[in-house]
């Protein structure tokens, strides 16, 4: 019997050791790539990263800024604020149509104890609205829809160059200390010998 509790205590504390690798908190990279493609924001950051891939030529940078920018939560946030933006401002842009509204309704009444005198009746209706005050409506929600999808496009690239300069400061400080690293480790052979 011990033997038997000691193989199931060992098979419980191997399987609590070997858990599979923590899964990421999101998948923001995924997000990121699906809902930019096409627009103006995503051709403007990638603009500023071709210029920094053949200006620097320097394949670790590159990598570095294409994992900020597909990893981070914040720009893929702002993202899904310029989509919801986006998504009012087309809402709004439907208020310029008629909205048109059709009903049909069929009744049939008769007499029970009768069953010949039963009617059918067919009814249908189809209406068209439309606001006159087109003024009013465009330059009170469109442009302000119109203004704020602006605002947050502005923000979604200021946030993706924040990331890219921060990105590249910290690639560049760190190459600076490995180079000063790697001058002291050759003075310092140097005096030894």
């Amino acid at each position: 019997m011990k033997r038997v509790c000691f193989i199931f205590i060992l098979f419980l504390m191997q399987g609590c050791a070997n858990y599979p690798e923590k899964p990421q908190a999101t998948n923001s990279g995924k997000i990121l790539k699906e809902l930019n493609k096409g627009t103006s924001v995503y051709e403007s950051t990638e603009k500023l990263k071709n210029f920094i891939a053949n200006n620097y030529k320097d394949e670790c940078l590159n990598f570095l800024i294409d994992n900020v920018l597909s990893n981070n939560n914040d720009l893929a946030s702002s993202l899904l604020k310029l989509k919801k933006s986006e998504a009012f401002l087309k809402y709004e842009y439907s208020g310029f149509y008629p909205n048109s509204d059709a009903t049909v309704q069929t009744t049939e009444r008769g007499e029970i104890k009768n069953s010949k005198n039963w009617v059918r009746e067919y009814n249908s209706t189809l209406s068209l609205n439309y606001e006159l005050n087109f003024w009013e409506k465009y330059h009170g929600d469109i442009k302000q829809k119109e203004w704020s999808k602006k605002a947050t496009e502005f923000d979604f690239v200021t946030l993706a160059y924040k990331l890219i300069d921060s990105t590249g400061q910290l690639y560049w400080e760190l190459v600076l200390i490995n180079e000063k690293l790697k001058k002291l480790k050759k003075s310092n052979l140097y005096i030894k010998n």
